[in-house]
């Protein structure tokens, strides 16, 4: 057995080497975010039931497409930087960008909270969202700045090498905190307590994470470097309509569920997704590595090891997914009643949502392969386009079709975006990013 271990890994060069063992160790973290956030997840269904429930995802849905917007980008642009500055042992250049990045985000972060607390009333009547929201979206709007803060710096730790840290503060921080505050404030506030209790965790999660780059970056010498502003808005522009284009695709459902379904839509579907994209996270746990590993080769004039690197790495997830994939399909009602047995009507929601998943497992980190290699324009165009059919679709076959039809408007959405990055690499790279063997 470990002369079949010690051939199989022969195969593998250095940074291929590297990537196993820093995926392995993002790995681990990722699954103990996974079921932090699972146990977050099962507990606000049993705690509140499905119509409450729904109420809290979209709250959530709501959070994520305003940090979106409040990052302005900077979460792929600080690995990119971070990365090649740390490759070169430049620690004066990683504190320039690292103070750079965080003063915008600062700022925009800020605008976008005030206007979500400030229009909070108006917005539930211009747009016929549910009066129960009020309260749940100024919680939101409070928590935009240290949850755009903190997703930077967690991010941007990867650029680093610290991987298993980066994982921790980004995933699995957040719901451990949550699970403290959870029952107690639920029990007081209901679903307003239940957001509260995320919004309280995002800012001690992100007074922690500061506090941690402060302890990074004291350990260095290097004198501070003013950054180009031109070149880092540069990169982040694209890549921040990537950012908010790949939410879109993830969160449109509820809002337009919101607008012709009921809470108890919200729920099932919320239930469904979160099932659903537990599956990803040893795609998310590779990209951690890849991601700064893909930026390195790239400026290093290392292209056959990119492509490798890339193609491998394909494989690796295909291999992981697959029998992930095919195990929660056969157990998705007994999966879905943890949540509550009212979740289960949720089954077929699930299923379709599975099929998303297991594409963009198989695809690897393509999204992040474009935007380390300067090719940020590409990815965003690919996710413009994949954004305009989740939406145009879920305007078509919601109101038709209900929960399924905004399930196969995503599952629509991811197949496009997937195709066009594939042909974007092979065009802007030489390369076809799947290790299936095509030249």
């Amino acid at each position: 057995m470990s002369n079949f271990i010690s051939i199989i890994l022969n195969r593998f060069d250095e940074h291929m080497l590297d990537v196993i063992k820093g995926t392995f160790q993002s790995f681990v973290m990722r699954v103990l975010g996974a079921a932090l956030g699972f146990a977050v997840s099962i507990s606000i269904g049993r705690l509140l039931g499905v119509e409450d429930a729904g109420v809290y995802f979209l709250a959530l849905s709501v959070a994520a497409i305003a940090t979106a917007f409040g990052k302005l980008g900077f979460d792929f642009t600080s690995v990119r930087f971070i990365a090649a500055l740390n490759y070169k042992k430049d620690m004066g250049g990683i504190r320039g960008i690292y103070t750079s990045i965080n003063n915008a985000v600062l700022v925009s972060s800020i605008i976008v909270g005030v206007i979500i607390c400030t229009f909070a009333l108006w917005i539930m009547e211009e747009t016929l969202l549910k009066q129960e929201l009020i309260v749940p979206l100024i919680l939101v709007g409070i928590c935009i700045t240290p949850l755009s803060l903190l997703t930077i710096q967690a991010n941007a730790l990867r650029g680093l090498r610290k991987i298993p840290e980066s994982e921790w503060f980004k995933t699995g921080f957040i719901p451990f905190v949550t699970l403290l505050f959870l029952i107690p404030f639920t029990n007081w506030w209901g679903v307003n307590g239940a957001v509260a209790a995320y919004a309280l965790s995002t800012i001690i999660v992100f007074l922690a994470v500061a506090s941690y780059w402060a302890h990074c970056l004291k350990g260095h010498s290097g004198n501070y470097k003013p950054v180009s502003k031109a070149e880092l808005f540069a990169s982040s522009w694209p890549s921040l309509v990537v950012t908010i284009s790949a939410v879109v695709i993830t969160q449109t459902p509820f809002i337009f569920l919101s607008l012709w379904g009921s809470n108890q839509d919200l729920g099932l579907y919320g239930a469904a997704n979160r099932i659903s994209a537990l599956l990803l996270f040893p795609l998310m746990a590779a990209i951690s590595i890849l991601a700064p590993k893909f930026s390195m080769l790239f400026h290093s004039d290392e292209h056959v090891s990119l492509e490798q690197m890339a193609q491998r790495s394909s494989i690796l997830l295909t291999a992981i997914g697959l029998p992930l994939v095919v195990i929660v399909f056969f157990c998705s009602e007994w999966i879905l009643s943890f949540f509550g047995e009212g979740f289960i009507l949720g089954v077929d929601v699930l299923h379709i949502l599975l099929i998303g998943a297991f594409l963009n497992m198989a695809t690897g980190a393509i999204g992040e392969l474009l935007m380390m290699t300067g090719n940020e324009k590409s990815a965003r165009n690919a996710h413009i386009i994949a954004a305009l059919i989740v939406i145009s679709g879920c305007i078509i076959f919601i109101p038709l079709y209900g929960l399924v039809g905004a399930a196969w408007s995503v599952n629509l959405g991811i197949i496009i975006q997937n195709l066009l990055m594939i042909f974007m690499v092979k065009k802007q790279l030489n390369f076809w990013p799947l290790g299936i063997g095509i030249k």
